[in-house]
């Protein structure tokens, strides 16, 4: 039953959050109006919003126009239930409940960076101020490296290298789970970003980059914390 009740939760943010991202996309508020095929713009029923599930009983298709449904928010459902469920599995139960925070609030920053090269500022500030709370911290590097990698940090943003919205993720981070962290992800998360630049086809002149800094985190915090 936890396992179970902690894949629903996870596919239900998951849900949420790319409900969330898309509207912030196109300017629209999350309240109102009720979700709706993107498509043909019927409402939908209950049933339809189920979660992975909603997906399967259409058998991939709008139930009003018939039109193929994307299988992104699917995807990331499922993606994140599986995380979820490991993570659940292999970290102490206290443990677990701070880092869903920090999955919960990083995934929907991620898909909306994703669509909109931005984030938004209320729940990048809340989220984060939420994960403060949480005793997560690794031990610190000598005052001396935390300095120069801010330095580092600040003049990147300068550059505009990165965005201000990766620096402020960045700086959560730090102050969450330490520098070693910090340095680990940020390394990982170049890496990956570089090896999705270079297959890509048709490069973009800028990549949305807390969606690398989110899937390195998370594979960190599996293996590592």
């Amino acid at each position: 039953m936890y396992l179970f009740a902690v894949f629903c939760y996870a596919t239900v943010w998951a849900s949420f959050s790319s409900c969330y991202a898309y509207r912030y996309a196109h300017n629209e508020s999350i309240f109102y109006p009720g979700s709706y095929c993107d498509y043909c713009h019927h409402p939908l029923n209950f049933w339809q919003l189920i979660p992975i599930l909603g997906f399967c009983l259409q058998r991939g298709r709008c139930y009003y126009c018939h039109h193929k449904i994307s299988l992104h928010s699917t995807l990331v459902e499922l993606t994140f239930g599986l995380y979820m469920l490991s993570l659940f599995a292999s970290k102490a139960p206290h443990l677990w409940a701070s880092l869903s925070i920090f999955c919960a609030w990083s995934l929907l920053l991620a898909l909306s960076d994703y669509l909109t090269q931005s984030v938004p500022a209320f729940e990048l500030y809340l989220g984060g101020l939420v994960l403060l709370t949480q005793k997560l911290s690794w031990p610190p590097l000598e005052p001396g490296c935390s300095l120069c990698f801010l330095v580092i940090l600040v003049g990147a943003t300068y550059l505009q290298l990165l965005g201000s919205g990766d620096l402020i993720y960045l700086g959560f981070l730090w102050a969450s789970f330490g520098l070693l962290f910090l340095l680990a992800t940020t390394c990982l998360a170049s890496c990956l970003a570089l090896c999705y630049f270079s297959l890509k086809k048709d490069r973009p002149a800028s990549l949305a980059f807390i969606p690398f800094l989110t899937t390195a985190s998370f594979i960190l915090l599996y293996f590592l914390v």
